[in-house]
């Protein structure tokens, strides 16, 4: 949307994205008269609703995400949103955009989301990350989330200032629990309310929302880590890739050999009934070509190429859409190292065959360049 519409929408689709996300799947609850505690078995922990939640004129909705946004990033997450507006009124705007969401009629769930947008406003997040990571980390996913530059279109002035909003987040250490460390996240209110542009909604809302942000300072108190987080099965960033394989034409390859000497190696994994996939091939061409210069390497892993029939299909395939770099054929133990439910998918590793945090899905181009540019310049 955007601070007048398209900004609005922009900023939205940014940081409420997840909450929009649990609300249509039904994932997320409201705090009621009688309720006492949060629970939230997908990240693992409890929380309880204080006095100044229960009261508040605002209605709260919490969001319990887990893993299931970045499967395999070993990140999981829950959130309150704060909604300055009436419960029940806030609930048939909802239904609304669920209904359009459900249709698929895009210009309804637009009108719907500039209605919502304007009144749902972040409150905190929860976050549980695990290898050993920190703040100092978990900032810097948060950082490339909500304010890497691909987002924004050229707007740099909204990429300043989404960065400037990570960067100034207070990150308040919760606890260890089951091999994750957990810290209460929130966004300055005053910058966030300033940066989305003047709320279309009466004072009150907006001086509750400012108090109770200010009240954030002493709600890691009321957090019980309860473990058991729902991490998936996905090869972890920082996992090692090790395998021996051939290429289409059946010539020996491994990952030792294949990854030295390339600071990151983007593997491509495509089918060649996937027609999103071949779409982006001929982008994928020219994009190796250039990060060549850079020490970048491109090499696909076409997963359906498992006898010679398909591997000629596959061959002609790339041949029309002029790829020359590598492409391999499904190897042994594929499923426990790189397990994957969407085509095309982009994973990264480094010199060693050691994954990144990164991976991007569904012939998304735009994100290549981005993430490549970010991983090779650190």
């Amino acid at each position: 949307v955007c601070v007048q519409k398209g900004k609005r929408m922009k900023i939205v689709r940014l940081f409420l994205a997840l909450v929009f996300v649990s609300l249509c799947s039904g994932a997320f609850a409201a705090v009621e008269p009688d309720e006492k505690v949060w629970t939230a078995p997908k990240s693992g922990f409890e929380m309880t609703i204080t006095e100044d939640l229960q009261s508040a004129k605002g209605f709260l909705t919490f969001s319990d995400t887990g893993e299931g946004v970045d499967p395999g990033s070993g990140l999981v997450t829950a959130r309150v949103t704060y909604v300055a507006m009436p419960g029940e009124e806030y609930r048939l705007l909802k239904e609304e955009e669920r209904k359009a969401y459900n249709e698929g009629d895009m210009e309804k769930l637009g009108e719907v989301e500039l209605k919502t947008s304007s009144v749902e406003w972040p409150f905190f997040e929860v976050y549980g990350i695990n290898r050993g990571r920190g703040a100092d980390e978990l900032r810097e996913i948060l950082l490339d989330r909500n304010a890497n530059p691909a987002y924004f279109s050229g707007d740099d002035a909204l990429g300043t200032a989404a960065k400037s909003l990570v960067e100034n987040m207070p990150v308040r250490e919760i606890g260890e629990k089951d091999g994750l460390r957990y810290y209460l996240c929130w966004f300055n209110a005053e910058e966030y309310l300033s940066f989305t542009g003047q709320p279309q909604t009466g004072s009150d809302y907006r001086d509750e929302y400012l108090e109770l942000m200010a009240g954030n300072e002493t709600r890691t108190g009321h957090i019980r880590l309860t473990g058991g987080a729902a991490l998936s099965d996905r090869a972890e960033a920082g996992s090692k890739l090790v395998f021996e394989t051939t290429d289409l034409a059946g010539n020996p390859v491994s990952s030792a050999e294949i990854f030295a000497g390339h600071k990151v190696t983007m593997i491509n994994m495509w089918a060649t009934w996937c027609d999103p996939c071949k779409e982006e091939l001929p982008a994928l061409a020219k994009m190796a070509e250039e990060y060549k210069q850079k020490g970048g390497q491109f090499i696909g892993l076409c997963l359906d190429a498992e006898d010679a029939e398909m591997r000629t299909e596959a061959r002609e395939i790339l041949r029309e859409a002029g790829v020359s770099y590598l492409n391999i054929v499904p190897f042994e133990g594929l499923e426990a190292q790189l397990p994957n439910k969407l085509y095309p998918t982009a994973v990264f590793v480094d010199e060693n065959g050691i994954l990144f945090d990164d991976v991007v899905s569904g012939a998304a181009v735009e994100p290549y360049p981005v993430t490549l540019d970010k991983l090779l310049n650190r």
